[in-house]
C-alpha cells in the first residue's frame, strides 16, 4: 500500500513541475504607449510559467523574487525607444499558463506613476505555438482623486455614501471569461449629523470611471441616487453638497 502511494506521489509531482524543450525558444513581443499614442522607453516586461491555477491575489502581488513557489519568472527584458519589447525564453514542454507582466510593481525598472498590466494566458500547450503578439498595451498615468462631501444646511440627516472604480492594475485573460467579474475597489462611509465635511483621496487610472452612490436618510430614507464620474471632464476632484 505505501508503495502505491509513493508511486501517485511521485506522478502527480512530475505533473506539477515544467518541463522545458532544450532547443525550442518562446517569443513574446508587443509594444508599450502611452494616452497619446507615444512610445514608451525602457518599461518592464517580464514572462512568468505555472502549471497550477493563478488567483487575482497572486497575479497583484507577483514578485521577482518569486513569492508564489508554483510560479517561475522565464524571461525579461525592457520597451525600447520605439515602445517595443521582445521576451525570449525556453519553450516549455508540457502544457502550462504563461503570464506577461507590464511594469512590474517589483521590478527593478518600474515606473511608479504608472499601473501594472497582467496577461494571462491560461492553459496553453505553448510548444504548439512559438510566438506571442500581445496586443498594444496602454500605459496611462496614475491619478490621485478627491471626493469631497459637504453639508449644506444644518440637521440631523446622515449620508451614507459608496465610491466604487476600478482597481489600478489591471489583469487581462486570454482567452477572455466573459463570466470573470471586473476587479474593482469598494469603499463605503458615512456622514454623520455633527460632521460638516469629509475628504477622500483615491487612487485611479487615467479613463477609468468611478461611482458614487448614495441615501440620505433621517429614521426613514429621505433620497437616493447613482452619480458616475468621468475624471477627465474634472479637475481631479467630485463635490457633493446636500
Amino acid at each position: 500500500m505505501k508503495v502505491k502511494l509513493t508511486i501517485l506521489l511521485l506522478c502527480f509531482l512530475y505533473s506539477c513541475e515544467i518541463l522545458y524543450e532544450d532547443n525550442e525558444r518562446l517569443l513574446f513581443k508587443g509594444e508599450i504607449k502611452d494616452l497619446t499614442n507615444l512610445p514608451l522607453t525602457d518599461i518592464a516586461v517580464e514572462v512568468y510559467a505555472t502549471n497550477f491555477s493563478i488567483s487575482d491575489f497572486q497575479l497583484e502581488n507577483l514578485s521577482r523574487e518569486n513569492s508564489f513557489e508554483d510560479i517561475n519568472l522565464i524571461g525579461q527584458n525592457v520597451s525600447n525607444e520605439q515602445g517595443v519589447f521582445n521576451v525570449t525564453t525556453i519553450s516549455p514542454e508540457n502544457e502550462v499558463s504563461t503570464i506577461v507582466v507590464i511594469n512590474g510593481a517589483n521590478s527593478s525598472a518600474y515606473v511608479a506613476t504608472k499601473p501594472s498590466l497582467f496577461y494571462l494566458y491560461e492553459n496553453n500547450t505553448v510548444n504548439d505555438k512559438v510566438l506571442y503578439t500581445l496586443p498594444t498595451t496602454i500605459l496611462p498615468n496614475k491619478l490621485k482623486f478627491e471626493i469631497v462631501v459637504d453639508r449644506a444646511s444644518a440637521n440631523n440627516d446622515t449620508l451614507s455614501y459608496s465610491v466604487s472604480y476600478p482597481k489600478v492594475n489591471k489583469i487581462q485573460r486570454f482567452p477572455p471569461d466573459n463570466q470573470q467579474p471586473k476587479l474593482s475597489n469598494f469603499q463605503f462611509n458615512e456622514l454623520l449629523p455633527n460632521v460638516q465635511q469629509q475628504r477622500d483621496t483615491i487612487e485611479i487610472v487615467e479613463g477609468d470611471i468611478i461611482n458614487f452612490m448614495y441615501t440620505l436618510k433621517n429614521r426613514t430614507i429621505i433620497s437616493s441616487g447613482q452619480e458616475q464620474i468621468i475624471p477627465s471632464a474634472t479637475n481631479n476632484q467630485y463635490v457633493f453638497t446636500f
